[in-house]
């Protein structure tokens, strides 16, 4: 079973309680003697958006649903774990446990913004991306401004955004990939005002998670 770690507690006793953190999609199987089960959902992180004349948008963070489920010893439950989004923006896709518990994934406009501009004629180099879950910086000089940085999960970090081009012929960097479960990706650099510039395309958004506690038989 694709099960990140298990850890029993306990032990010498009739019952142990037991924490599974589960990170690809399975089937999984109630244990004997199963009783205070809590299920925690994480769904995948949204991508971030990429670069234009502006900053691209850092991705959101999947959505973390919590939930108490009465199950019985030999059940089956099919676990479904979110993809991240890619780095143009898409959202991230549901985490599920069963019909039970599901957590959609990051979506909207909730991830920190990107960098934006006001023309000036001096040249400059690109302006940074921010860091997860920060803006990003924004340009004076009509050069490329920053990505937002991804948005964090509680479970780890959102990508950091792309940093803007510079001036001429130069091309923006890409947002870089969330690194905690459901966290969301980096926004790409832009390119500001100089067309034969590039901008960055986003990071993709890190997947979802599902936690199981419970106490089972011994």
């Amino acid at each position: 079973m694709p099960i990140l770690n298990g850890f029993p507690q306990g032990g010498g006793g009739k019952e142990v309680k037991v924490t599974e953190f589960i990170v690809a999609s399975c089937t999984w199987t109630a244990p004997p003697g199963i009783k205070d089960l809590t299920v925690t959902c994480v769904g995948g992180g949204q991508g971030g958006k990429s670069g234009s004349n502006y900053g691209g948008r850092g991705g959101a963070a999947g959505s973390v649903v919590t939930q108490a489920v009465e199950i019985t010893e030999g059940e089956e439950v099919a676990i479904t774990i979110g993809l991240g989004g890619n780095g143009y923006g898409r959202d991230g896709d549901a985490t599920s446990f069963g019909s039970y518990v599901t957590a959609p994934g990051g979506t909207g406009d909730a991830g920190p913004a990107g960098g934006s501009f006001t023309y000036e004629t001096a040249a400059r180099g690109g302006e940074s991306g921010g860091p997860a879950n920060v803006p990003g910086t924004s340009s004076s000089w009509g050069v490329g401004p920053g990505g937002g940085g991804g948005q964090d999960s509680p479970y780890g970090r959102g990508g950091s955004g792309g940093t803007g081009a510079g001036y001429g012929n130069s091309s923006a960097s890409s947002g870089c990939s969330g690194t905690g479960f459901g966290s969301g990706g980096g926004g790409g650099g832009g390119y500001g005002t100089t067309s034969n510039n590039s901008a960055g395309i986003g990071g993709t958004g890190a997947p979802g998670l599902c936690i199981l506690t419970y106490t089972r038989a011994a």
